[in-house]
């Protein structure tokens, strides 16, 4: 530990010859650079213009709804039952209600709330087939987007 105090503590010695212009003096010159601002100062690695971004969720609602409709009709309701549970909840938080409400006065509270009908329709509806499945997607995907997330 002495060792490095002592070489810390050296003082740095002079250039063994002073640049004449700075275009010959390897080391890099800061007054030289132009001042970076914001971004370009950040710390890190730069990311790749390339990147792959998450995709948008009503994109990522369709997708999942699609890769749903495949999947036999005796286990539809089974699978997308955690969706519709979500959306009901989502549709009760918008409409002002607690998510024990009974669908016929959420449907009069949701109306009144200015949510679309297809978007009612979807959530409270119990999904047949594999466009009732892309239907409920979409409407759990704009109930996110216009409530604030996740119930």
């Amino acid at each position: 530990m002495g060792s490095y105090l002592l070489h810390c503590a050296a003082p740095a010695a002079p250039p063994s010859h002073p640049p004449s212009d700075g275009s010959d003096d390897p080391r890099p010159s800061h007054e030289n650079q132009p001042q970076k601002s914001g971004a370009e100062g950040h710390r890190g690695p730069v990311e790749r213009p390339d990147r792959e971004l998450i995709p948008p969720r009503i994109a990522y609602a369709d997708a999942l709804a699609t890769a749903l409709s495949a999947v036999p009709s005796a286990q539809l309701l089974e699978t997308v039952d955690p969706l519709r549970t979500e959306a009901r909840g989502l549709l009760c938080r918008r409409s002002g209600l607690p998510g024990s409400t009974d669908d016929t006065v959420l449907v009069a509270a949701a109306h009144g709330a200015r949510i679309p009908d297809p978007v009612v329709v979807a959530v409270l509806s119990r999904p047949g087939s594999g466009s009732d499945v892309i239907a409920l997607g979409r409407a759990l995907a704009w109930l996110q987007t216009h409530t604030g997330g996740s119930a």
